[in-house]
């Protein structure tokens, strides 16, 4: 199947490439819709939630030169949208069914009415492959902050093992890839950097300390983190500052949106860690 040339359309600041096959018919880029659609592993998202014959590759230039990518037409799309859970995933689709595939049949293009302020020029390639490694690599420091933390490691000792980790498996200088403040340089010339502490459920929680929801949640309850309203845990004055509501993206019938308990993963596993040696239990490795 051939493909005419690539055309980048706007979707609120984020670009999305769509080109049309032989038969008029439009194909988006696949990385692209996953990016706006909040997907973390776009191939992943595609295998999971596209069926085959909505797929097509197309080779593309991009900031590495050529490569070989995915793109999904029509149908491809509306799986995506539907098995995003972010808030923007109904204006993207109003968005793809109102203006861009009416303007693409009528025209082959789609242009921002005149009326609408331009969006900034930016290199968009460029800034979305830099995002995407940048994903990874945090993705990887927190991966090994919580491998450390599991078998005991803290502090200033954790942060070296994580950099000599990066250094010395994958050739990853974080001095050198990400551009760090001043005061964040010890006086030996090494990087203490800061490991963003994501929300986890205690299901995530238990996977890092070979342990089940239920116990986890007990061991929150003995540390004096949450208590039990009802049949729901809510956290306690001393937890409240480790912990977030975070809506589900599922509502009651009242159309009051669901939100469930989840908590800071390197600060809550540093508690639970020091409740289990106090207790006497054998320090839990991770899985």
């Amino acid at each position: 199947m051939s493909m005419q040339q690539i055309v980048p359309f706007d979707f609120q600041g984020a670009a999305v490439r769509v080109v049309l096959d032989d038969g008029g018919e439009p194909w988006f880029h696949g990385k692209d819709v996953c990016v706006v659609l909040g997907y973390v592993n776009p191939r992943k998202a595609i295998i999971d939630h596209v069926d085959a014959e909505d797929v097509t590759k197309r080779d593309t230039l991009t900031a590495g030169g050529i490569q070989h990518q995915n793109y999904i037409n029509e149908s491809g799309i509306y799986a995506l949208i539907f098995g995003s859970i972010k808030p923007e995933a109904k204006a993207f689709k109003r968005w793809i069914t109102h203006e861009v595939l009416p303007a693409l049949r009528k025209t082959g293009s789609y242009s921002i009415p005149s009326n609408a302020a331009p969006a900034p020029a930016m290199p968009i390639p460029i800034l979305r492959e830099e995002i995407e490694n940048n994903k990874i690599l945090a993705e990887l420091i927190r991966s090994y902050s919580q491998i450390y933390t599991a078998i005991g490691i803290r502090g200033s000792q954790k942060r070296l093992a994580v950099e000599q980790a990066l250094s010395q498996r994958y050739g990853i200088e974080l001095g050198k890839v990400v551009p760090l403040p001043g005061p964040a340089q010890t006086g030996n010339g090494r990087y203490a950097f800061v490991v963003e502490d994501r929300l986890v459920s205690p299901t995530q929680l238990g996977t890092a300390l070979g342990i089940g929801a239920r116990e986890v949640n007990r061991l929150l309850e003995e540390k004096g983190l949450q208590v039990r309203q009802d049949k729901d845990w809510a956290p306690t004055a001393q937890g409240k500052n480790l912990c977030e509501w975070v809506e589900t993206g599922k509502r009651h019938h009242s159309g009051a949106p669901i939100t469930m308990l989840r908590w800071r993963e390197q600060a809550t596993l540093e508690i639970l860690l020091g409740q289990s040696m106090e207790s006497g239990g054998t320090r839990p490795c991770a899985q």
